[in-house]
Formats: structure tokens, C-alpha cells, sequence
């Protein structure tokens, strides 16, 4: 087993991050924020919401996308899955007389996801709307054909 660091990424602030730890750690009997790598590493990470569902002639996707810009989304199809990339940068900014007050929200997402039939790529179609993308994949004709709905019979 390997005793590599598994912080995820080295940043010019992990050796500040280090000695701020050890003092709040001599201090106070450890940091009450926890790991401050964590932190920043789940900063830069958003996974949006999906649905997805099929019905008899296609297959539908939306995602929940907040605050991310129709522009910032990227689509890709291939035969059997289909891929979402964005990324999320957000800010608001409130100045009274006496305060300033500055939230940032940012993130990348990539999701993939398989396809439960084989779809038309050259059909599907996209929409976004009020910060929700709607993906319409039509099935093939092939993928209609080996639909077979079985009925069920009654016990006697």
C-alpha cells in the first residue's frame, strides 16, 4: 500500500494551509474547520440534478442547472451514452453604507451517462429554460422494433 498524500490537487497555499493547521491544532486541540484541501477541492466540484426517462419513442433528459449560463453547457452524444460538461460561475455582490457583502459560487461538472436504447443522435434536440436543460433523443426505428410489451394473464 502506498503512503502517497491523497489531497487531491497541490496548490501554491498548501504549506500556509499546513502551518495554519499545526497552530490552530497547538492551540485549540485541532482545526475546527476540518481539512482547509477538502474544503477547497469541494469548491470546484458541482453535480447537477437529472432525470432521466424513456418512453416508447424516445429518450429524455434534464438536468437542474443553476447558475450556469446556456453558453457554458456542452452536449455530446456517441452511440450509447451521452455526456454533460459545464461549468458554474456565479457572484453576488451587496454594498450598504457600512458593509460590502461578496458570495462567489463556482464549478465544473461533467456527467455521463449511459443510454437505455440506441437513439437517433442527428434528431435530438436541447432547450433551456429558467436554469433547466431538456435534452429529446428520438429512438431509432430499430430501437422501436424490439419493443414487445407482454401482456398479463389471469389466474383461473
Amino acid at each position: 500500500m502506498s503512503n502517497r498524500s491523497l489531497t487531491p490537487r497541490h496548490t501554491p497555499f498548501t504549506n500556509l494551509e499546513k502551518q495554519f493547521e499545526g497552530l490552530l491544532s497547538n492551540f485549540f486541540g485541532g482545526s475546527p474547520f476540518g481539512s482547509l484541501s477538502s474544503a477547497v477541492a469541494e469548491c470546484d466540484r458541482f453535480s447537477p440534478s437529472i432525470n432521466l426517462t424513456e418512453d416508447d419513442d424516445k429518450v429524455t433528459i434534464q438536468a437542474e442547472l443553476p447558475g450556469v449560463p446556456e453558453d457554458a453547457v456542452e452536449i455530446i452524444a456517441t452511440q450509447d451514452s451521452l455526456t454533460l460538461r459545464g461549468e458554474k460561475k456565479e457572484e453576488t455582490r451587496k454594498e450598504g453604507e457600512n458593509s460590502l457583502y461578496i458570495e462567489r459560487s463556482f464549478g465544473s461538472f461533467e456527467r455521463t451517462f449511459a443510454l437505455p436504447a440506441e437513439v437517433d443522435r442527428d434528431k435530438a434536440d436541447a432547450a433551456f429554460e429558467n436554469g433547466v436543460l431538456t435534452i429529446s433523443l428520438p429512438k431509432t426505428q430499430a430501437a422501436k422494433e424490439t419493443i414487445k410489451k407482454i401482456g398479463i394473464s389471469k389466474k383461473k
